[in-house]
């Protein structure tokens, strides 16, 4: 009886430990330190080992772009790794620039098998500041340096009789009404369109 207590207790003592064991970032992202921000990405669905650390990737450069980048990216390209670094394409939908990562790597993982098959997966990267600082001021010197001229069609005297104004990001797209060529954006139409229902294009 003596024996069997014993082990109960050694037992409960190793599950204690493996549970104390179990990685800190898995329930908590790392706060930042003076070379790196840390990101953790996330796998479900219970794929394989490879598509896990993929979908974990992905997740894990999403939150990069959305926290240095802004909110309007969009995966656009595939993950190239090579033995160095790891680059990844992605569009910035509002000024159709692509930011590109770099100092991005891989820190630790951890695997949680599934019930049947496949695995889901945690994985922690690290982002080298002093390479976001860098594509922040190349993004910046990219930038259009001034707004695109508004094409105005009607006079001011036509205002009463209505006016529509077509804005878009990234400008120059062709506007079509009721399919008829107006120019292209951004473009002010005053007093040339009549009441009622029109198709844009």
């Amino acid at each position: 009886m003596l024996k069997l207590a014993i082990l109960i207790i050694i037992l409960a003592g190793t599950i204690a430990a493996s549970a104390d064991n179990e990685p800190s970032w898995r329930s908590r992202r790392p706060a930042s330190d003076s070379m790196y921000k840390y990101y953790v990405g996330k796998s479900a669905n219970c794929l394989s080992e490879r598509d896990a650390y993929r979908e974990a990737e992905s997740d894990a450069y999403e939150q990069a772009l959305r926290e240095n980048f802004g909110t309007t990216t969009k995966f656009q390209g595939e993950v190239y790794s090579t033995l160095k670094n790891t680059t990844s394409i992605k569009q910035v939908d509002e000024e159709s620039q692509q930011v590109h990562i770099a100092g991005f790597e891989i820190v630790d993982s951890s695997i949680d098998p599934c019930k049947n098959e496949g695995v889901n997966l945690k994985a922690l990267y690290k982002y080298e500041i002093s390479a976001i600082k860098a594509e922040r001021e190349r993004l910046a010197a990219s930038l259009p340096s001034a707004e695109p001229v508004m094409s105005v069609i009607g006079s001011q005297l036509d205002v009463n009789n209505g006016t529509l104004e077509i804005i878009t990001k990234p400008p120059g797209a062709r506007v079509l009404i009721n399919g008829e060529a107006w120019g292209r954006t951004p473009i002010r139409i005053n007093g040339q369109i009549p009441l009622g229902s029109h198709q844009l294009f």
